[in-house]
């Protein structure tokens, strides 16, 4: 699924929480800095890396942080 700005998104059915990066480009390869997105929260789509479209930048109750984009869903 392809996610865009705007767009409301959860953890998808898979997953118990999301972690957040503080950079997109290193996701994966650096530590999140504490903050994840758990099952049942939701988060709004702020921007997307236009270098692999890959992860996105989601904002939401648990605080703010780049995130792998086949880790979550949008809700409909």
């Amino acid at each position: 699924m392809k996610l865009r700005a705007g767009d409301m998104v959860t953890a998808a059915d898979l997953v118990d929480e999301v972690e957040l990066f503080a950079q997109a480009r290193d996701a994966g390869l650096q530590t999140a800095y504490g903050v994840v997105m758990k099952k049942g929260e939701v988060a709004l789509v702020i921007a997307l890396d236009r270098h692999d479209a890959r992860t996105v930048y989601i904002i939401g109750p648990m605080g703010a942080g780049w995130a792998f984009g086949a880790f979550l869903k949008r809700v409909k």
